[in-house]
């Protein structure tokens, strides 16, 4: 029996498919009704019994229906598995700047959500403790112009014979203990955060800027917080300013028990937020807690995230798909060239050029990424109709049907 199926353009899904193309008829020998074969009927046969395993379609009728057919293929099938997650900002990468003295908040130089270089002047503080400070370091550095100039007079006139050593020697230990002070004074002005530079500034401040301390970002970022306002008076142990570099993020994730066998650490994952659909960020699993949460009974996996957009953003729920330990080669084709027909597992392999099908039955095994593994039935390299399979799983159900009522 031969049947013939004219397939009109756009008929990809529906019910109007499935009713133009009952409405164009079968054509064929026989009867109006397509036949359906068993497994491996026509198959390795020439002539009548071929034809009887197949559906034949009319030419171009291929293309008009959108049927497309690809050669099954032999790889890898990795599964996948999906860990629900949250990102979050590395401890190393988040920083909470504060003063390093007590003070009244002079200036604010920078505001929430803008991005600074480690040194940048975040604000500036009138601090009567670094005044002092100042002031003992000037005092210092005259004290030691004092004596230097002292020493060399004294030097002069013992040359010149008009002094004893004894005076020079006292010049001499008046000079280091100048120094020592003078080094003492520079290092608490290091501690209070200045830096070498702004030291050598201080002879140049005049009146009430010798009082200013600046309050200084220690890396690059983004301020994420901010606790200051101008005349507030604080503390060290405030923090001001919470400046945090997001260009490298952590994604947690949460492993259930059950499924660490399946999980390994140095893979590379995707990482994916409801935020940018369709999105997928590349990250490196790279820590598993040793570690199992006594009421959730999951572990915590670590995944590090490049973030040089900006599109992924502290406390964003993300989904972590992750390749497990278990992968097969074998042959594979898109899930959906795989129909159900008869309650049989089958997919059509093309003949005759592409213009006929055969109902081939097929055992499956291992479905990961939109392919299916093909256990048994099937060979590389065998094409496949992989789009349209649905229209023909709809013409090989209604020749069953049809063979059905002729008996």
């Amino acid at each position: 029996m031969r049947t013939t199926i004219v397939f009109v353009s756009g008929l990809l899904l529906g019910a109007a498919a499935l009713f133009l193309l009952a409405s164009l008829g079968v054509v064929g020998e026989g009867g109006p009704h397509g036949r359906h074969v068993e497994p491996g009927e026509g198959e390795g046969h020439e002539g009548e019994g071929e034809e009887r395993g197949l559906i034949r379609l009319a030419e171009g009728a291929v293309e008009l229906a959108g049927i497309r057919v690809e050669p099954a293929a032999t790889g890898a099938l990795e599964r996948r598995l999906s860990l629900p997650a949250e990102v979050q900002i590395p401890p190393a990468r988040l920083a909470h700047v504060g003063p390093r003295l007590p003070g009244v908040i002079h200036e604010i130089r920078k505001e929430l959500g803008a991005r600074v270089e480690p040194g940048d002047v975040l604000a500036v503080l009138d601090s009567v403790a670094m005044g002092e400070a100042k002031s003992a370091y000037l005092r210092a550095q005259a004290e030691l112009e004092l004596v230097e100039k002292t020493l060399a007079r004294e030097k002069e006139l013992v040359e010149q014979g008009a002094a004893a050593r004894k005076a020079l020697f006292e010049a001499e230990t008046a000079v280091e203990k100048a120094r020592i002070e003078r080094r003492t004074v520079r290092e608490r002005l290091h501690l209070l955060g200045l830096t070498d530079e702004q030291v050598a500034r201080v002879p140049e401040e005049k009146g009430e800027a010798r009082a200013h301390v600046p309050v200084l970002a220690t890396f690059a970022g983004v301020i994420i917080d901010k606790h200051a306002a101008p005349g507030e008076l604080v503390h060290p142990e405030e923090p001001l300013f919470t400046i945090a570099d997001l260009t490298h993020l952590w994604v947690i994730a949460s492993v259930a028990e059950r499924d660490l066998h399946l999980v390994r650490t140095d893979v590379d994952v995707e990482v994916r937020v409801a935020a940018h659909p369709g999105a997928v960020f590349p990250g490196a699993l790279t820590y598993l807690d040793p570690r199992v949460d006594p009421k959730t009974r999951r572990v915590r996996a670590r995944v590090e995230a490049a973030n040089g957009e900006g599109k992924l953003r502290p406390a964003m729920f993300a989904e972590v798909s992750v390749p497990v330990a278990l992968a097969v080669e074998a042959v594979v084709v898109p899930r959906e060239a795989v129909q159900r027909v008869d309650g049989r597992t089958v997919v059509f392999v093309a003949r005759d050029g592409g213009r006929a099908f055969e109902v081939r039955e097929v055992r499956t095994g291992l479905e990961a990424s939109g392919r299916v593994a093909i256990e048994r039935g099937l060979e590389a390299g065998e094409p496949v109709a992989v789009t349209g399979a649905f229209l023909l799983k709809s013409e090989a159900e209604k020749a069953r049907i049809g063979e059905g009522h002729a008996h």
